[in-house]
């Protein structure tokens, strides 16, 4: 069901969450979901088309990325889970990547404070960011 901002899904059937997609075949894409209330089981992100581009299968609630390259002819973009599997999906997003695209992670950015006569300042920082 999807009700309050999230998708629930019960054990019991296997099923998936699916959305209507399609990336050129070979086009690598990131990937962010966040599960939350996991009773059991394993959930995959998935992209279907000729072929099916797995993410590695996940068995615990919080946030996780990967990357996944398009497969020919892809319709979708998936959120399956076995039969033992229940709990939240609270987000999903895939985000085709690009040679602008700074890499998934966590990452420290310093700045430095510049004059207007091109003088550096001291740099200030950390401020961690997640990318995603």
């Amino acid at each position: 069901s999807i009700a309050g901002g999230k998708a629930t899904h019960t054990v019991g059937v296997g099923s998936f969450l699916s959305q209507e997609l399609t990336l050129a075949e070979g086009q690598v894409a990131r990937y962010t979901v966040e599960l939350a209330n996991r009773q059991g089981g394993t959930a995959l992100v998935r992209l279907d088309g000729d072929t099916n581009a797995d993410g590695a299968p996940i068995s615990s609630n919080g946030t996780f990325t990967g990357t996944l390259a398009a497969p020919a002819n892809m319709t979708h973009l998936r959120i399956r889970v076995d039969g033992n599997w229940g709990g939240d999906v609270l987000s999903v997003r895939l985000v085709a990547e690009s040679a602008e695209a700074e890499p998934l992670g966590e990452w420290n950015y310093w700045l430095v404070p510049v004059s207007p006569g091109g003088v550096d300042g001291d740099p200030v920082g950390p401020f961690l960011r997640r990318i995603y």
